[in-house]
């Protein structure tokens, strides 16, 4: 951005998520992903899969298109401040908070928010942003941020082009449960990116790209920069420790695990003590600080401990991540436990529960992917849930290498013209 449009040209947001590249120029992907609105485009595909509604819609009812319509192969040419292709709409959309903060304030299940489109260009040959910023109604703390979020497209030379994700909130009233509103949003915006705009938008691609690089073959930079886009600060533990002992000749991918929350858990055993540490507690002391271990072969990768603010059965883990050495294991064994002192010296930390991720074959198509992991223990069969944000990569000694596997086609998208 700070080589694309001149002195005007805005900053990046505080986070930034990298996308994909894809093989098509910047005026192509505008056509193909952002320009139309309705029925049978990408922007209906995309807001049907988040269970997004326009309020008002009905027989008859047209999206809002942008105003002053773009003019062909002009998404990348900056205009006047004020005068830039502007879309305005009011949606209906399900409210993406961990239930127990949704119980906490007593939140709905859906809320309504506006949101206003901008178009913005970098420059002929450059590149252009799409600025969305989002306001909520109708659920707690909704006057108390505004969403920013922005697609950035830019151009690679020739008939490529990269397209990023970047977000931040906007605190106009100051709230305690401020980092977890904001953590949450995060990760949902994130998922949604990932697991449902970037294939949604390769299946829009793909439909009449005969004239360029078939959009499976993922640019190897692409990848990297996937995998490791969890966060900008770096973590002071080893996320990779074990790996080399596994690595052999043979190894043809690796398996990169982040792991972000633990949420609606139940209790763990019960250990001696337990009874007079939850009165002394006033009965809020079950849990207290959670870890996540993960079992990939023959080894374990365990997170530090993250403390249940507020007695809440949920807790949020910051730049945890694991590596391991794929060697086609079925699945990803998952178990959650809550630390303990003296009571751990005989029986262990007590287990809140475990649950396994299934290791599917199409996960050799290289995108990343999300997953709930539902936790359990003996006769109690729901005792929480790990959330997981993983990806396998082919590799070798050169480094991390193509794949050809194409991601598996979501909501159909009819053709544009």
């Amino acid at each position: 951005l700070a080589e694309g449009g001149g002195p005007e040209t805005p900053g990046h947001l505080k986070h930034c998520f990298p996308g994909r590249i894809f093989g098509l120029g910047a005026e192509g992907l505008f056509d193909k992903i952002f320009r139309h609105v309705g029925e049978g485009t990408f922007e209906a595909a995309y807001r049907r899969e988040r269970g997004a509604t326009y309020l008002g819609s009905g027989p008859g009812v047209s999206p809002p298109a942008w105003r002053p319509e773009v003019a062909l192969d002009a998404a990348c040419c900056p205009v006047a401040a004020g005068n830039e292709p502007r879309r305005e709409q009011q949606l209906r959309r399900p409210v993406q908070l961990p239930r127990w903060l949704k119980m906490l304030k007593r939140s709905p299940d859906v809320c309504d928010c506006g949101e206003i489109w901008t178009l913005r260009g970098l420059g002929p040959g450059r590149g252009f942003l799409v600025n969305v910023d989002t306001t909520l109604t109708d659920m707690h703390l909704a006057g108390s941020f505004v969403i920013h979020w922005r697609y950035v497209v830019v151009s690679l030379g020739g008939e490529h082009c990269q397209l990023d994700a970047e977000i931040e909130l906007e605190w106009k009233e100051r709230s305690l449960m401020e980092s977890r509103v904001e953590l949450s949003t995060l990760d949902n915006f994130r998922r949604a990116f990932e697991e449902i705009f970037l294939p949604l938008a390769d299946q829009a691609l793909r439909r009449g790209l005969s004239n360029s690089v078939p959009s499976n073959e993922v640019d190897t930079s692409t990848i990297e920069s996937f995998a490791l886009a969890a966060s900008s600060s770096a973590s002071d533990r080893d996320w990779s420790e074990g790996y080399d002992g596994d690595w052999t000749e043979s190894t043809k991918y690796e398996l990169r695990i982040e792991i972000l929350s633990a949420s609606e858990l139940e209790s763990p055993e019960y250990r001696v003590g337990d009874f007079t540490r939850g009165l002394m507690a006033g009965g809020s002391a079950a849990l207290h600080a959670v870890y996540v271990e993960l079992t990939l072969g023959a080894r374990t990768f365990k997170t530090a401990c993250a403390d249940t603010a507020g007695g809440q059965p949920a807790v949020n883990f910051v730049d945890e991540r694991a590596l391991f050495v794929f060697g086609g294991e079925a699945e990803l064994k998952v178990a959650c436990y809550d630390k303990r002192g003296w009571q751990s010296a005989i029986r262990g930390d007590p287990q809140i529960g475990s649950g396994n991720l299934r290791l599917e074959a199409a996960l050799r198509d290289c995108f990343p992917r999300w997953a709930d992991v539902p936790l359990a223990r003996g006769s109690t069969a729901f005792a929480g849930f790990v959330s997981l944000r993983y990806q396998l990569l082919a590799v070798s000694r050169a480094g991390v290498q193509q794949c050809s596997i194409a991601p598996p086609l979501m909501t159909e998208i009819a053709p544009t013209t």
